[in-house]
């Protein structure tokens, strides 16, 4: 608003603006008609604004002057009420910028608003500055969500009223004072969302009521949490080594030892790939700008690529370079070949494959532009998959690997789109909107790149071809890009609708990450260049695509909910903990309960109760298309429910304690259905442990009961995973209509080992289930023992993660504890006979069900049985006593048709039962009882690496 001095009431507002309307101009003023004004300065925070009254929608920029030295720039572009009011456009004529420091001087001095391009004066104020400080300030530290400061005033000074924290010199973050002691005052002041973005920002701390001494500090606030000590099985990841904040002294000393390494051994022929690496790393920190030195690189030869990197280049070298470098830099599995098309350049291009060993140079003799260039250049291309990137770029580690990911994690993908930065690491392009006036949106520009709202995939609307893999056989089948949209823009939007027009989907992978100097090659003007194209080529895509584009809502509203195209409900999922991948069989389910319903078309959200990132876990998700929600971005699920309860259709509980702990929350914050997974049935499980162990006590089962069975009849639907589970909860509840059976999938191999391929017997599980636990100790004190005695060479083979150090002590030649295992197949394909001697638990188990689908047979307990359809001494033998147990391991173990027949039928029950498509048509009628009816492909194949 107007400086209050002058600004009392809305007829004194008009008077300045008047009396500045009217003022007369000096000869040396610009022909526009500028009328302006310096409001205030609070701390170099200077507030004005500046309108061209000839243009009032357009944007004025200007500088500011403290006598003949500029102290700062910016355009006059905030909306300000008062301004509009009074008939000055849409108002957004308003400016606040931070001045440079040189505005302290020890005495008065006149601050001067010039427009940018003429330099002519439009107002001018004369402000104090003093150097003598009233206090001395200083940033402690940062909390999680918090900045730490104190100020140590003067004796002989009032107190300090107002403080606050300013970054990066323009944002402003108020404090508020949280202790007092002595000379010095403690304030606090929370880092908002957008800086959680892992880049570095400066904080400073001001005092609006004081000339304050402080020092800026910068620091980095990482998107990720999570401490590291919890991310272990994440950190030989890419993404997650820098997390600790030692990790730049770390680099630092990587980068000497390996420059070191080839200053003291040479670049001779065994050390020439790492030569050539440090090279590409030392010209990808040297940058592009003002580059005239090009010293030689080296790609990768390769006889049989996997993925093609399509260049095209018109002159520019310098940037060309730099993108090459950071290919050689980025430390990537897939094997890639790198295609330039020289599209009649006349600078060092013309030598590039001089410079840069193993490249391929597509040559044009004159500039056949973005859309021809890059069609000519394909024909050349041998790898599977084409990969279009724009020179003005720079690859991270692992970007293609993750794209080439998305491939083999959803079906019929035709082309993948990476999450496109700018250099300061804020958000290009998250993927493409196309608005239901045929206008696109760069989804998430500007925005903090690492906000959960753009890292997961999705299918988008267009992709940019900045950084864009496309299967070559798609491409040739579309015909590339459409001549139509030469030489450029509006050809990667068009490419993207033939794709999906083709039968097959348009991904955006979060995880490949590209840097992109947006405006570097072809500049950002829409007036003139090729840049016009734009606005020529909008119209031929509009009128070729209107029935495929016209349901893309109004432009503008509700991004967040329009981005997620191809879904028909939404489902918010609530879980204790993140499911892990390979880790334990209620991971598996969860997982495998997700990407059914993602499957019928329901977009999923999914918040742990702990609401923690957990490295690739999470990711893995996020890559599987679900948006998984984490802090420091939100807090709590009650924050969660607050901000967004009201988009779903459906909540998704696993477990009763966490639903016991939102279901209020749920009812109060949203209109959506709960649909409750229990799991297992815990008062179940606790009271065969109970009965187990001999203890009369049953206190501890009957309250859990009583819990349990709460939440049953106060969500909508609950689920069981076993005929059995769900005859003792209707006995107790007296109803059965909203209880219903859970699916599980398992996918059926063809191809197994046989026989003779195989040895040893084998168990897997997870130790922090204590049923586990008890197995392993009852088959290795009692069973094991006898067994020995008719198989002297035989091994028992323990596998599972949190393998507790008690079971260790079981060790011996014959009982081998290993742990965790990266891949279960490997446990099922090489055991001969599978054991689970389960003496208590509840619910299905799934690692059984696994087994089956591998066609490994299998010597089981009565429990683990159980809603398994395993029948005994016909695909399975259920046994009791020891001697039960060492007689059917023994004819499993040595009469091979026994084992083949019980194998065949092993995989009959899984594919019948448990097939993927048996798995749908389950969760389908789940779904249709909270009221969501949706569709699926009958081609649809559950994906492994749901495991």
């Amino acid at each position: 608003m107007l400086n209050k001095k002058n600004r009392t009431t809305e007829s004194k507002a008009r008077e300045l603006f008047d009396s500045l309307f009217h003022e007369k101009r000096s000869d040396d003023e610009s022909p526009r008609r500028l009328v302006g004004n310096i409001d205030a300065l609070n701390h170099r925070l200077l507030s004005g604004w500046v309108v061209d009254q000839d243009a009032l929608d357009d944007t004025v920029e200007f500088e500011v002057y403290c006598g003949k030295h500029k102290v700062g720039e910016g355009k006059a572009d905030i909306h300000r009420a008062d301004l509009q009011e009074i008939g000055y456009g849409d108002g957004r004529h308003g400016f606040q910028l931070t001045l440079s420091s040189r505005i302290h001087t020890p005495e008065s001095a006149e601050l001067t608003l010039r427009e940018a391009k003429t330099g002519v004066a439009v107002s001018t104020n004369k402000f104090v500055f003093s150097n003598q400080a009233d206090c001395v300030a200083e940033i402690m530290g940062f909390g999680v969500r918090e900045i730490h400061a104190q100020i140590f005033t003067n004796n002989n000074s009032k107190d300090v009223e107002s403080v606050e924290i300013m970054v990066d010199g323009e944002q402003r973050l108020p404090c508020a004072l949280t202790n007092e002691a002595g000379g010095s005052k403690h304030y606090e002041a929370r880092i908002p969302d957008e800086l959680f973005d892992g880049m570095p920002h400066s904080y400073e701390v001001i005092a609006n009521d004081k000339n304050v001494s402080s020092t800026a500090f910068v620091d980095i606030m990482h998107p990720m949490v999570t401490p590291t000590e919890h991310l272990t099985e994440s950190l030989a990841k890419p993404g997650y080594i820098g997390l600790a904040s030692s990790a730049a002294f770390r680099y630092d000393s990587l980068n000497q030892q390996l420059a070191a390494h080839v200053r003291e051994k040479g670049a001779s022929a065994d050390h020439s790939d790492l030569a050539n690496l440090i090279q590409a790393h030392t010209e990808v920190v040297r940058g592009f700008n003002k580059r005239t030195v090009f010293p030689k690189l080296k790609l990768p030869k390769v006889d049989d690529p996997v993925v093609s990197i399509v260049i095209p280049a018109k002159d520019k070298f310098a940037i060309t370079y730099h993108c090459i470098a950071s290919l050689i830099l980025a430390h990537n599995k897939t094997d890639f070949e790198v295609i330039l098309v020289d599209d009649g350049s006349v600078d060092e291009t013309t030598e590039a494959e001089e410079i840069i060993e193993n490249l391929v140079v597509v040559r044009n003799d004159i500039n056949l532009g973005f859309v021809k260039g890059n069609n000519k250049a394909a024909k050349s291309a041998r790898g599977r998959y084409i990969c279009l990137l724009n020179n003005d770029t720079e690859v991270t580690v692992g970007w293609i690997d993750e794209a080439m990911e998305m491939f083999e994690l959803h079906n019929k993908v035709g082309a993948v789109g990476c999450r496109l930065i700018y250099p300061d690491g804020v958000l290009q392009e998250a993927g493409g909107l196309v608005w239901g006036n045929g206008k696109p949106w760069n989804y998430g520009k500007n925005q903090n790149a690492s906000h959960p709202s753009y890292n997961y995939a999705r299918q988008a609307d267009y992709l940019s071809a900045a950084a864009l893999f496309v299967d070559r056989s798609v491409w040739k089948s579309v015909e590339g890009f459409s001549d139509e949209y030469a030489p450029a823009y509006y050809e990667d939007t068009d490419l993207a609708y033939k794709i999906r027009d083709a039968g097959y989907r348009t991904l955006y992978c979060p995880t490949s990450v590209v840097v992109h100097f947006e405006g570097k090659s072809n500049g950002t003007s829409t007036k003139s260049g090729i840049k016009k194209y734009q606005d020529i080529n909008s119209k031929t895509f509009r009128s070729k695509w209107f029935e495929a584009y016209k349901h893309g809502g109004k432009e503008g509203e509700n991004p967040h909910l329009e981005v997620d195209r191809g879904i028909n409900f939404r489902v918010l999922v609530l879980d204790a903990d993140t499911p892990r991948k390979n880790s334990d069989a209620g991971s598996y389910a969860a997982l495998q309960e997700m990407q059914l319903m993602m499957e019928l078309g329901c977009k999923l959200t999914f918040i742990p109760e702990n609401v923690a990132h957990m490295g690739t876990h999470t990711n893995h998700l996020q890559k599987l298309g679900v948006e998984c929600i984490f802090y420091p971005f939100y807090q709590s699920i009650e924050q969660f429910l607050t901000l967004r309860g009201s988009e779903f259709d459906a909540v998704y509980i696993t477990r009763y304690q966490v639903a016991a702990n939102y279901l209020e929350s749920i009812r109060k914050l949203t209109s959506a259905k709960v649909i409750f997974n229990n799991a297992d049935l815990h008062f179940l499980r606790e009271l065969r442990q109970e009965l187990q162990s001999g203890s009369n006590d049953l206190t501890g089962p009957i309250e859990t009961r009583e819990k349990e069975l709460k939440v049953i009849n106060e969500v909508d639907v609950a689920l069981c995973y076993t005929d059995e589970e769900r005859a003792v909860i209707t006995s107790h509840v007296l109803k059965e209509q909203n209880i219903v059976r859970c699916p599980w999938v398992v996918t059926t191999k063809s191809d197994i080992n046989q026989f003779d391929d195989r040895r040893d017997i084998a168990f897997l599980g997870g130790y922090r289930h204590k049923p586990n636990v008890e197995a392993v100790e009852f088959f290795c004190k009692s069973v094991m023992p006898q067994l020995l005695g008719r198989l002297p060479d035989v091994v028992f083979r323990v596998y599972g993660s949190h393998l507790p150090e008690s079971l260790k002590e079981y060790e011996s030649d014959n009982i081998v504890m290993h742990g965790f295992v990266d891949d279960v197949a490997d446990v099922y394909n090489g055991a001969r006979v599978f054991v689970s001697p389960l003496l208590s638990g509840a619910g299905i188990k799934g690692k059984i069900l696994e087994c089956m689908a591998a066609g490994l047979p299998s010597v089981i307990s009565g429990i683990t049985a159980e809603g398994t359809g395993l029948v005994h001494s016909q695909s399975t033998y259920v046994a009791e006593t020891v001697k039960e147990w060492c007689d059917y391991i023994e004819i499993l173990y040595t009469e091979k048709a026994e084992w083949e027949n019980f194998s065949a039928n092993s995989l009959s029950i899984a594919d019948s039962i448990y097939s993927p498509q048996q798995g749908l048509r389950q969760m389908n009628k789940i779904l249709e009882r909270v009221d969501i009816f949706s569709t699926h492909n009958n081609d649809y194949k559950f994906s492994e690496y749901a495991k």
